[in-house]
């Protein structure tokens, strides 16, 4: 992701998404993206994140905002989506995956 946030252009957008629930993959990397360690982990790159505008087609899928307690504030919470399968488990037996997590970034500088 390091490399994919230095060939977005500025004003460009770029979209993570993983296939898995866990905190530490999902609202801690945005974390680590909005608030990196040093000033040029991205070569001066810098995101911030945006709304996103979406339809869940299937009734079996849940759509959340991130998790509390796991680096983003309110604000930054409600700007991402963590899916997660309701019902038997067929659903998260048939797609390999427990539930889904997406953030769209866009490049400010």
């Amino acid at each position: 992701m390091r490399e994919a946030v230095c060939l977005v252009k500025v004003g460009g957008f770029l979209t993570y998404s993983t296939c898995t629930i866990n905190p530490m993959e999902n609202e801690r990397m945005v974390e680590y993206f909005l608030r990196p360690p040093s000033a040029d982990e991205f070569g001066g790159a810098s995101v911030v994140l945006e709304d996103i505008d979406i339809i869940i087609p299937h009734a079996s899928v849940g759509a959340v905002h991130g998790m509390g307690g796991c680096g983003l504030t309110d604000e930054e919470r409600v700007k991402v989506f963590r899916f997660e399968y309701q019902g038997d488990g067929e659903e998260e037996e048939r797609n390999g995956s427990i539930g889904f997590f997406l953030a769209k970034f866009k490049r400010v500088s």
